[in-house]
C-alpha cells in the first residue's frame, strides 16, 4: 500500500481549514452549525459512519466489548502528544501531518472514525477510500447481496 497522505484527501483538504478555526474556537454560531454538518457529511462519506457512532453506547451488541474503557483504550492515543500516535498512523502508512509537519485539525473531528475503519472495530465503520477495505460485517453483506443477485437470474 503507497503511503497515504490525509491532507490530500479532498474531502479532508476541503475541511481542514474550518477545522484549524474551529479547533482554536474561532467560528461563529452559523459558522460552526455548518462546519458540524460538513464533518457529518465527510465522515459518512470517508467511513460510513458519524463521530457520535464511536460511542461505546453506540456500538451494535454483539461488537461492543464487554466494558466502556476496553472501548475508549481504542482511541486514547488520539488525545495523547506521544509517539504512540505517530507509531499507529505509522504502522498503516498513513500520514496524518500538514505542510508544517503539525497534526491535522480535522483528526479531532474525524479520528475515532478512522480508528474504527483501520481496526475494523465497528462493524459498520470502512475506509473504502483507501481502496476497498471494509469490515467483515460488510463483507458479509456484500458476499449476501451478491448471492441474491445470482439466485435472481436464475
Amino acid at each position: 500500500m503507497a503511503r497515504l497522505l490525509l491532507r490530500d484527501v479532498p474531502e479532508t483538504a476541503q475541511i481542514e481549514p474550518q477545522a484549524c478555526l474551529a479547533l482554536d474556537d474561532r467560528l461563529f454560531k452559523d459558522e460552526r452549525q455548518a462546519f458540524d454538518a460538513a464533518i457529518n457529511v465527510v465522515s459518512m462519506k470517508l467511513f460510513a459512519i458519524e463521530r457520535r457512532d464511536t460511542s461505546y453506547w453506540m456500538v451494535p451488541d454483539g461488537h461492543r466489548p464487554v466494558t466502556e474503557e476496553a472501548w475508549e483504550a481504542h482511541f486514547q492515543f488520539l488525545d495523547l502528544d506521544i509517539d504512540e500516535g505517530a507509531a499507529f498512523w505509522e504502522a498503516f502508512e498513513i500520514d496524518v501531518r500538514d505542510a508544517d509537519d503539525d497534526e491535522l485539525a480535522c483528526l479531532a473531528w474525524l479520528g475515532r472514525q478512522f480508528v474504527c475503519a483501520l481496526k475494523r472495530i465497528h462493524p459498520k465503520a470502512d475506509a473504502r477510500f483507501l481502496g476497498g477495505m471494509k469490515s467483515d460485517v460488510q463483507l458479509q453483506a456484500d458476499a449476501e447481496a451478491w448471492a441474491a443477485k445470482l439466485l435472481a437470474k436464475r
